[in-house]
């Protein structure tokens, strides 16, 4: 019974860091964005994206990419990450 509770502690442990990581990376996105760092935020979502590609997150990184093919004047691009 004690090896049942700890799995269960180890299991939701690891899901809520895993989560966790996930939003700091959306964070770092996000921040370059606001520090007018596009091409950095860009590749940073590329990547995010590429790793990985079933996160919950993955929207959110979409839209910022987007949002900074935007401020590059790229609409085209920007229109695809929409």
């Amino acid at each position: 019974m004690r090896r049942l509770i700890y799995l269960i502690v180890l299991i939701i442990l690891s899901i809520e860091f895993n989560i966790m990581s996930f939003a700091d990376e959306i964070v770092d996105i996000e921040e370059l964005f606001l520090e007018g760092n596009y091409t950095a935020s860009i590749v940073k979502a590329q990547g995010f994206i590429k790793r990985e590609p079933t996160s919950f997150k993955k929207r959110q990184a979409y839209y910022l990419m987007g949002l900074s093919f935007l401020k590059l004047a790229n609409t085209e691009k920007a229109r695809e990450c929409f």
